[in-house]
């Protein structure tokens, strides 16, 4: 895969002017970065201008233009130009420690943060406002397609919201420290409980049951390739086929590897990002690839395919890097 890149570079002028890179795009155009790495290390990645450490932890579209990003440190920042350049977005936030991010069915932005609760902003991120769970630490967020928003915290469960954020309902997992929450193709909601493995609700919340991974942290959930249901976990990625009811490793080429989450393309291609880095699937080899090249620090806690096709790593303490190319070419 990364010959690929490769390929594609060796066709391709490169012009550095100071701090800005130029690069030829799979399409022809000009990307322009800010403060590259170095040139000769171009294969995959270009260092974007959001600020080294921070620990960055999501990222999310807004469904208008705008790209979100969390980071534990510095809270919210906004790309309008598909992950090209941040700009900080902190007005109204009482913590700049972010975790997860959501958009609801109405376009409203929420933002867990570590010992904070929730805050809501319209869906530009201007400016944010307090929308419950007041001193609580929320680590995984979850839009449902009625309108309402699932809110899975450290210690107490999981929370759902019906009003935006202003009154909050306890739902279940009590005592529990939920890391992600997913959902289906099928309609089925599935949370990860830090050494809890996963659970499954059927009814929107109201009832759950433990469904495999035991002594397990899932970290993140996503919809793979023929809707599988994919997760990073404390010990790799696994697959499910049947809506989460059972779970199988796939995990050629990760052994080493401590896997935070992992990302879908349109097209099917699956990344991982890890402690060691970001890594690709290969269906013909049955295996992960490492794919680090020009990445100054491979400690990747987030990742996404943007509209445009590229991807994004966000790294603790690195910043955010977005891949050269597009995803398939």
């Amino acid at each position: 895969m990364v010959r690929r890149w490769v390929s594609h570079l060796r066709n391709c002028a490169i012009i550095a002017v100071g701090l800005t890179l130029s690069g030829c795009r799979g399409d022809g155009r000009i990307d322009t970065v800010a403060n590259p790495v170095d040139p000769g290390n171009l294969e995959f990645w270009q260092r974007t201008n959001a600020p080294v450490g921070n620990d960055f932890r999501s990222f999310l579209p807004s469904g208008q233009g705008f790209l979100f990003a969390s980071s534990t440190k510095g809270g919210v920042f906004r790309s309008a130009d598909e992950g090209r350049s941040w700009t900080q977005m902190n007005v109204g936030l009482t913590s700049q420690s972010v975790y997860p991010l959501a958009r609801s069915a109405n376009g409203l932005l929420f933002a867990g943060t570590n010992g904070h609760g929730v805050f809501r902003s319209a869906i530009d991120g201007n400016s944010w406002i307090a929308s419950g769970l007041d001193n609580m630490s929320v680590g995984a967020l979850l839009s449902l397609p009625d309108g309402s928003i699932l809110a899975g915290t450290v210690g107490a469960g999981i929370f759902r919201t019906d009003d935006d954020g202003t009154n909050w309902t306890f739902i279940g997992l009590s005592n529990s420290s939920v890391l992600s929450l997913g959902y289906t193709s099928s309609g089925i909601i599935v949370a990860g409980v830090d050494h809890g493995g996963v659970y499954r609700s059927s009814n929107n919340g109201t009832d759950w049951s433990q469904s495999g991974l035991v002594n397990i942290s899932p970290r993140q959930f996503a919809l793979g390739p023929n809707a599988d249901l994919l997760t990073a976990s404390s010990s790799g990625v696994f697959r499910s086929n049947d809506n989460g009811n059972t779970w199988y490793p796939v995990n050629e080429g990760l052994e080493r590897a401590t896997v935070w989450t992992v990302a879908v393309s349109a097209n099917g291609q699956t990344f991982a990002g890890a402690k060691e880095g970001v890594f690709e699937w290969n269906d013909q080899a049955n295996r992960w690839t490492v794919i680090n090249d020009g990445l100054a620090t491979s400690y990747v806690r987030t990742l996404i395919v943007t509209p445009d096709s590229h991807l994004l790593a966000g790294t603790n303490g690195g910043g955010i890097y977005r891949s050269v190319l597009p995803t398939g070419n």
